[in-house]
C-alpha cells in the first residue's frame, strides 16, 4: 500500500435493489485529512459506512494491508474508528469503562493524550447517559481514538453536535493527523470541507470531482451544477479573483481582508 493506509477498490452496494455505488474506488494516505461532500442523500453517509466496513460487501477493502473478510475482520476493526451516530447515548457504563475497559491501555501515554485533548477528564466517573449531546461526541471520539486507529471515519450528516464543538474538533484533527491517524469525514457543510487536504465530490453513487480541495472549490461552475454551494469565503476569493483582486483562495476571512489591504 506504501503511502497509501486505506484503499478500497470497485466498490459496488446497492439497497433496497437500487445501486448506490457501482465500480467506486478511493485511496487515503496515512495522516491525511479527507472530506466527502455531496449533495443532499447521494450517498455520503452509507460510504462512509461502507468504507469503515460497518455494511458488509465483497469488495475490496483494506486498512495497512489487512484486506476485510470474514477472517481478518477483528483485525481490520482495530485498525479503523467509526464515528457515525448518538445511538449509545442510552448506555449506563461509566464513561471511562465505555471508552476502554483495558486497564493496560488506560495507563499508556496515548490514551492520556487524547482524554486530555478532548478535556473530558472530569467526565471519566459520570455515566454515559447522562450526557449531553457535544459531551457525548467527545466522548465517542475518545472511544475511537485511545485504539489508535490508522484511520477514523465520521459522518457529520447524521451527528447533531454544535459549531462550537465541531470547529474545536476540526482544530484537532491537524494533531491526530500529527500521529499518523487518517480523518475521513462526510459533511452536508462544504464549508467544513476548509480543513481537509483532500476532498472527494459525490454524485449519483460516482466520484465527480477529486483532488487537494483548494483545487476542487476553483471548479465553482460545476459544484453549482451539482447542487454544492461555495463556502463564502471561498466565493468570495474567487469573485476578487476574477478581477485580479486576489490570486489564491483564502480560508480566513480576516487573512482575505489584510491581503486586500496590503
Amino acid at each position: 500500500m506504501n503511502d497509501y493506509v486505506f484503499i478500497a477498490n470497485n466498490l459496488c452496494f446497492s439497497q433496497n435493489g437500487e445501486s448506490i455505488f457501482e465500480n467506486f474506488n478511493i485511496s487515503i494516505k496515512h495522516g491525511e485529512i479527507v472530506s466527502i461532500i455531496g449533495a443532499n442523500k447521494c450517498g455520503k453517509s452509507t460510504l462512509i459506512k461502507l468504507l469503515s466496513g460497518f455494511y458488509p460487501t465483497e469488495n475490496k477493502i483494506a486498512v495497512s494491508n489487512i484486506v476485510l473478510n470474514e477472517k481478518s475482520k477483528e483485525g481490520f476493526y482495530k485498525k479503523v474508528g467509526l464515528v457515525c451516530n448518538e445511538n449509545n447515548r442510552e448506555n449506563h457504563a461509566l464513561v471511562g469503562d465505555y471508552i476502554s475497559s483495558d486497564a493496560k491501555r488506560k495507563n499508556n501515554n496515548f490514551y492520556r493524550k487524547i482524554i486530555e485533548m478532548f478535556g473530558i477528564q472530569e467526565l471519566l466517573k459520570q455515566r454515559v447517559n447522562t450526557l449531553g449531546v457535544d459531551d457525548f461526541i467527545r466522548v465517542e471520539m475518545c472511544k475511537n481514538l485511545v485504539k489508535k486507529p490508522n484511520v477514523l471515519f465520521i459522518d457529520y450528516t447524521n451527528i447533531h453536535m454544535s459549531q462550537a464543538l465541531k470547529k474545536q474538533i476540526s482544530f484537532l484533527y491537524e494533531l491526530l493527523a500529527k500521529e499518523d491517524i487518517a480523518i475521513v469525514f462526510a459533511t452536508n457543510d462544504p464549508t467544513d470541507a476548509l480543513i481537509a487536504d483532500t476532498t472527494y465530490v459525490i454524485h449519483k453513487g460516482v466520484i465527480a470531482l477529486a483532488g487537494k480541495t483548494k483545487d476542487v472549490f476553483r471548479q465553482d461552475s460545476l459544484l453549482l451544477k451539482l447542487g454544492i454551494e461555495l463556502p463564502f469565503e471561498v466565493d468570495l476569493s474567487l469573485k476578487l479573483g476574477m478581477y485580479g483582486l486576489l490570486d489564491d483562495i483564502y480560508y480566513d476571512i480576516d487573512e482575505l481582508v489584510n491581503k486586500l489591504w496590503k
